[in-house]
């Protein structure tokens, strides 16, 4: 467990052009794991009847109806993609039930997205990707404290899921499902690691996760309930994650983020911003 503080104030993370990270393995490593996570869910939780489907360079993800993973990711990285690229997305959406999607970003091939406007597809949601070097973070000052605590047992993880639950309002019968069904994945997967918060009465107010793969380490999965928040908790798992990356010898950390006060968070925690990552949707 750590015991640490929300972070000050910082200014954005200082990575200089000749060492600004490439995008190419942020993109490819997350499709990756992407993929990896998913065939791992399908075979721990055969509720849902889903997919992954290699395409170009990237995946079809396609965790099935009601899950928070169903698009194309890691698409046209190395170059123009064919129409038939495509048609594979579409066919295999259809079969699981869920809409074609796909991430595009300024990295993406153009005719990416030539394509999908073309077949009707149009932009859905935005997410800001952020990245650091782990050792320009994870030093904390200031507010009150809280401990990170790792999930290492079925315990802690139902109390993980129950505390997700809250955070990302998962209200109905198959929001909780889905909710508990990608915390225990995680719980088993190599690359996955599950963090609790804790105030300063031992409650649990908070959940987050880690996932390292390649050297790269990737903040996700954060949330605090509604009671606790505006009080520092998101910035202090940031730092804490932050200082666990270093320790495992992460040479980047990324996250990203949709929200506002995510995005302030990050950047207050010393992320740079790099790029933007689109989901187009077909009608």
């Amino acid at each position: 467990a750590l015991a640490v503080l929300p972070c000050a104030e910082r200014p954005p993370s200082a990575i200089s052009d000749a060492r600004m990270p490439n995008p190419h393995r942020i993109e490819a490593t997350w499709a990756a794991s992407a993929a990896d996570f998913t065939r791992l869910l399908h075979r721990l939780h055969t509720r849902w009847d889903g997919a992954v489907v290699p395409i170009d360079t990237g995946y079809a993800i396609l965790a099935g109806p009601g899950l928070y993973v169903n698009r194309g990711v890691g698409v046209g990285l190395d170059g123009p993609v064919a129409p038939a690229a495509f048609d594979t997305l579409e066919s295999a959406s259809a079969k699981v039930g869920v809409p074609a999607a796909i991430e595009i970003t300024p990295f993406s091939d153009p005719t990416v997205q030539s394509i999908a406007e073309q077949r009707g597809y149009r932009e859905e949601t935005v997410r800001t990707v952020f990245a650091m070097e782990p050792t320009n973070g994870g030093a904390s000052v200031g507010g009150p404290c809280i401990r990170v605590a790792e999930v290492t047992d079925d315990d802690a993880l139902r109390q993980w899921q129950a505390v997700a639950a809250v955070a990302f309002s998962a209200d109905s019968e198959l929001g909780r499902a889905a909710s508990d069904a990608y915390a225990a994945t995680s719980f088993a997967s190599d690359d996955d690691r599950l963090f609790l918060a804790f105030d300063g009465r031992e409650e649990a107010v908070a959940c987050c996760a880690l996932i390292v793969r390649d050297r790269m380490a990737t903040l996700g999965g954060m949330g605090v309930v509604p009671a606790a928040r505006g009080q520092g908790i998101q910035r202090a798992m940031i730092d804490a994650r932050i200082a666990i990356a270093r320790l495992v010898g992460a040479d980047l950390v990324v996250s990203s983020a949709v929200s506002e006060v995510s995005t302030q968070n990050l950047a207050a925690c010393g992320f740079a911003r790099l790029y933007e990552q689109r989901t187009w949707v077909r009608a």
